[in-house]
């Protein structure tokens, strides 16, 4: 691809985006993360600073660092991409792109034990979520399964709370 694009071409950066999720889903995560940083550059240079590309490889780039065992940066990565969609927001609707994003940075205060936060984030993201898909859509289903482990945390942390008194 690159041969043909050259190394600064936006479809160069959707093929590097791909690779790096797989990389990641193989657990090859310093390739996942080194080509995931070098996407996002590309779309930042090609499309723009505040493309639906950017915003995407940045989660893709949040998850790798949750992988990585590192939730603070992975969250910051994550509020990045959240604020790109909220700007492209004003072109279009972005809700579900919102969503799963806000309910990344969930799982990224869930990693980080900041459980009342996470519910926070997580109940925005099944609120815009919901506009668009029903309770049997497997994205409305996997956050669900976040807001019942949410609900466990706390319950457990209520009970560890009772037996230090």
């Amino acid at each position: 691809m690159q041969q043909y694009y050259g190394d600064e071409h936006y479809q160069v950066a959707e093929v590097l985006h791909d690779l790096s999720n797989t990389q990641r889903e193989l657990n090859m995560l310093n390739d996942a993360l080194e080509n995931a940083k070098k996407c996002i550059s590309i779309f930042r240079k090609t499309l723009k600073e505040n493309s639906s590309g950017a915003a995407t490889s940045l989660n893709g780039l949040g998850h790798i660092y949750l992988a990585l065992g590192d939730p603070i940066t992975a969250q910051t990565k994550f509020e990045e991409a959240l604020e790109v969609f909220e700007n492209l927001q004003e072109h279009g609707f972005q809700g579900v792109s919102i969503s799963e994003t806000l309910g990344n940075i969930a799982v990224a205060l869930k990693q980080r034990g900041e459980t009342e936060k996470a519910k926070e984030y997580l109940y925005n993201a099944l609120n815009m979520i919901l506009k668009v898909y029903s309770e049997t859509h497997p994205r409305v289903k996997k956050m669900r399964e976040l807001e019942k482990e949410l609900e466990n945390t706390h319950e457990n942390s209520e009970e560890s709370d009772d037996d230090e008194l």
